[in-house]
């Protein structure tokens, strides 16, 4: 079975004729999108470390530390069924941070660069048995099909606040991103291989109010729109034979090494989210966040993916934090085949903690689903961040 599946994902769209051209929508599992905006404080997009500034929104990015520095390593369990038949999947390339980002305020403006991995996944077959014309039950030997996918985003932000804006204790802000999103794609079916890298941008607004209450009490609210992007490149694969007649004796068959070519698309759907902040207390948090992504615009048999999230924030001290929140999300399919979306939906469990020592913070979150989510989508996610404040 795992054969059968191999073959049509990796050949559905391509033949064995020299030179043809096919198109394929590339084959992502939805695990491989994480949580992006995962830190010690939950998956806000208003209050977030400095790492994850790819990921928050634009006009949120002067709460940030001036010159302020950091980075983040994620570190998640393998899934050993994400799909139907079997299929699993874990993290690519390990030694790519998951994200990393700086910023510098100057006056009223403020400016960020970041990078993030949006995606990062295989397909997990496990072993399959070589099987020959003269032993169809197999040869005793295996081969491990290779299905990996990342999409890399680098980011430029900028945000204007207007202090003051209504009345001497609110501000507004505005804040503007653009994306660069590197696709990368790497198959492989014992010697047939395929990689290819694709760029497709986009762009985020923001918007951010802030109200002072008093001394102790402050509250932010923030929404954002992140814009669809088509990602895509000409792939082509090695190691195809291709049967052709032979000539130099009688009609006899050989085979002949064909590159097969096709082209791959990604897409990228748009995003609008609602953050809200509250301190009610000098020393507790509130936060909270809704998000939907808008599948249904460029996926025929993809509904919406709403996204919901809080936390809550006990301050110990000003340079150390600590939090506990929940995380819910899911995909769901119009036409749902196999029943699959009983089984793909996660609710984390999510807790962080933070602390600074002189000019070093270091941020420490994790997430689990283990106990109210689908079978297709129990995980544990941990996240390391560390950030430096000039």
């Amino acid at each position: 079975m795992k054969t059968i599946i191999s073959a049509i994902i990796l050949l559905t769209s391509t033949v064995s004729i020299s030179q043809s051209i096919r198109e394929r929508n590339a084959a992502l599992v939805p695990q491989g999108y994480g949580i992006e905006q995962l830190n010690s404080d939950g998956s806000s997009g208003i209050l977030n470390d400095v790492s994850n500034i790819s990921s928050m929104n634009p006009a949120s990015i002067y709460k940030l530390e001036n010159l302020s520095f950091g980075f983040s390593y994620q570190f998640q369990t393998i899934l050993d069924t994400a799909w139907f038949a079997g299929i699993g999947t874990s993290r690519v390339q390990n030694y790519v941070p998951q994200s990393l980002g700086g910023v510098i305020h100057y006056e009223d403006l403020s400016f960020g660069i970041g990078f993030s991995q949006k995606y990062n996944g295989s397909l997990d077959f496990g072993p399959i048995e070589i099987t020959t014309v003269t032993n169809p039950d197999g040869t005793g030997e295996y081969y491990y099909p290779e299905f990996e996918n990342t999409i890399q985003s680098y980011t430029l932000s900028a945000a204007y606040q207007f202090k003051d804006a209504f009345t001497e204790n609110t501000n507004l802000s505005f804040g503007l991103k653009y994306l660069l999103n590197n696709f990368h794609t790497h198959e492989s079916i014992g010697t047939v291989t395929a990689s290819a890298s694709a760029l497709g941008s986009n762009f985020e607004l923001g918007v951010l109010f802030d109200i002072k209450i008093n001394e102790a009490q402050y509250l932010s609210i923030g929404t954002s729109y992140t814009t669809s992007t088509i990602i895509s490149n000409e792939v082509e694969y090695e190691g195809i034979r291709t049967i052709i007649p032979g000539t130099i004796r009688g009609d006899s068959l050989y085979y002949q090494i064909t590159p097969v070519a096709y082209s791959l698309f990604l897409n990228v759907p748009s995003e609008l989210s609602f953050d809200i902040y509250f301190k009610p207390l000098l020393n507790l948090e509130f936060l909270g966040r809704i998000n939907n992504i808008f599948w249904d615009n460029i996926a025929e048999n993809v509904k919406d993916q709403l996204e919901l999230s809080t936390s809550v924030i006990y301050k110990f001290n000003p340079n150390t934090n600590a939090s506990l929140g929940i995380y819910y999300t899911g995909k769901d399919y119009i036409e749902d085949y196999f029943n699959i979306n009983e089984e793909l939906y996660a609710l984390y469990l999510t807790g962080g903690l933070s602390f600074q020592i002189n000019f070093l913070k270091v941020d420490l979150a994790i997430a689990d689903s283990h106990l109210f989510s689908g079978d297709y989508w129990e995980q544990t996610i941990g996240k390391i961040g560390l950030g430096i404040q000039l």
